[in-house]
């Protein structure tokens, strides 16, 4: 029986680190071309005519009682509101994975906390038959690598009406953007600053 989808990628996601929650999400094409986003910056865009299936994958400790405490923390982030999907948790052995799909246009990212789990593993799907690129979906190429791409400095617009110099920070090649904080539901770029005046 033919599998009904096609994998684009199916192997090892770079760059997670062993402690604390990271968060994914990169706008390749607005970065390289300098246009707006689609939908938002700090999210890979499915820019393709198809569907695309994102699915996380982890081992964990199965040989100790920890219950829902060796699970990995997993959550995606959507569209330019960046809306929270906690899609269901799948256990088989000692593998748990979770999977979400994201329509034509659709703006995604994910926030992984490995806890007791390792082995973090990516698998991109779209529809057989169908002629997607990682790249028109959104991803990079080599997802499994997590090169350091030095912070850019450039004046930005401050809210008195002058220029000053700012910077968003390194990100990295896979689309990796920094520590993730569940308390305010934000990531943290190394080298981000803004040296317009702060507001009162």
């Amino acid at each position: 029986m033919n599998d009904p989808v096609l994998a684009l990628y199916d192997g090892p996601l770079g760059g997670v680190p062993p402690s604390g929650y990271a968060y994914w999400g990169f706008d390749f094409v607005a970065d390289s071309t300098g246009t707006p986003s689609l939908v938002r910056p700090d999210e890979f865009i499915n820019r393709s005519n198809v569907p695309v299936t994102i699915t996380l994958s982890f081992t964990f400790p199965a040989n100790h009682p920890c219950n829902h405490d060796c699970l990995p923390g997993v959550e995606f982030e959507v569209d330019a509101g960046w809306f929270k999907v906690d899609p269901p948790y799948v256990i088989s052995g000692n593998t748990v994975s979770v999977k979400q799909t994201f329509a034509p246009g659709r703006g995604f990212g994910w926030v992984i906390g490995l806890w007791e789990s390792s082995n973090p593993h990516l698998k991109v799907t779209v529809p057989q038959g169908s002629a997607a690129t990682l790249a028109e979906v959104g991803l990079p190429r080599f997802p499994a690598v997590a090169n350091e791409i030095a912070a850019g400095i450039q004046m930005c617009d401050c809210s008195d009406g002058t220029s000053s110099a700012c910077s968003s920070g390194i990100h990295y090649s896979n689309g990796l953007l920094g520590s993730w904080s569940q308390q305010t539901g934000n990531y943290s770029r190394a080298g981000a600053f803004n040296n317009c005046p702060t507001q009162r």
